[in-house]
């Protein structure tokens, strides 16, 4: 802090000082917060109910120890910590369908996952895209706090309920990012150019975008109007986003990687040194990539 500053701050109200000092540590507070992965499904007979996967329990009890104390201070802090962690009361389930108890979580729109069962359960989407589309009073912190949705890409179009109510999630108020979940079926190769998807390394997204190539062009022109990314990510990696999706001028998508770290992404080039090896006894060849 300048001279400056600390001049200020000496001459500042005491309730100034702890403003300054209350707005260090909610910031700090959101910077060390951990990605929570929040599972939405509908429960029969009751209302929309968010439920947290058993394996972030944790996660959860960390963020309650990180931001406990910086939510019972004073009123006027409280209104401030609620722009950054959304209260909701959420239900933990004994079982498929039976809630177990309620707690108050926090939620934390800029880094929490919100993931829709859209392929385990065929008939749960619909009811839950209608309390999306018109909530209950009580679920606005929800559906306000839903920043990034995390879908089944094999299961989007697969059946009428999916291409019908897609593009109800994308009318989220505050929906920034939608994720999918590939599984890459061997090691990768990062760059940092957009390039055509790989049908070796992810079969299933490969297929997905050319049989649905023309039924998703309206959807990635609404995704570029709002803003919204698609992202791809290994189902329960802990490495984060893999790759994301762009749709090009021209109507086709490509993937971009989004931790390049290396320039010999050339699948060409690499069956051209595997044949040359082949030739050469198994030895391995040694020579400079071309690009």
């Amino acid at each position: 802090m300048s001279s400056t500053d600390m001049s200020s701050l000496r001459k500042a109200q005491p309730y100034v000082v702890f403003e300054l000092v209350f707005d260090l540590l909610l910031e700090q507070a959101k910077q060390e917060t951990e990605s929570i992965p929040f599972s939405i499904v509908y429960i029969p007979n009751d209302s929309l109910v968010m439920r947290c996967e058993p394996v972030d329990y944790a996660k959860l009890g960390n963020r309650f120890h990180l931001v406990g104390n910086l939510c019972q201070i004073d009123r006027r802090s409280r209104v401030k910590f609620k722009l950054v962690f959304h209260p909701f009361e959420m239900a933990f389930s004994r079982m498929k369908y039976e809630v177990g108890f309620w707690r108050i979580v926090w939620i934390c729109p800029t880094v929490d996952h919100f993931l829709l069962y859209t392929g385990e359960y065929t008939m749960s989407l619909p009811p839950i895209v209608a309390h999306l589309d018109v909530p209950h009073p009580m679920q606005c912190a929800v559906t306000h706090s839903i920043q990034r949705v995390g879908l089944f890409v094999t299961k989007l179009f697969d059946d009428y309920i999916y291409r019908s109510q897609f593009e109800v999630i994308l009318e989220l108020p505050s929906l920034k990012e939608v994720v999918i979940s590939i599984i890459p079926k061997r090691a990768r190769h990062d760059h940092a150019a957009d390039l055509t998807i790989d049908a070796m390394l992810f079969p299933e997204l490969a297929a997905w975008e050319q049989k649905y190539h023309e039924t998703m062009k309206p959807v990635w022109a609404k995704l570029k109007q709002k803003g919204i990314k698609v992202l791809g990510c290994e189902p329960g990696a802990e490495k984060g986003d893999i790759l994301e999706l762009i749709h090009t001028e021209n109507g086709s998508v490509r993937m971009r990687f989004m931790d390049p770290v290396c320039n010999c992404y050339n699948v060409a080039y690499r069956l051209l040194m595997l044949v040359k090896e082949a030739a050469n006894g198994g030895a391995h060849y040694i020579g400079k990539q071309q690009h």
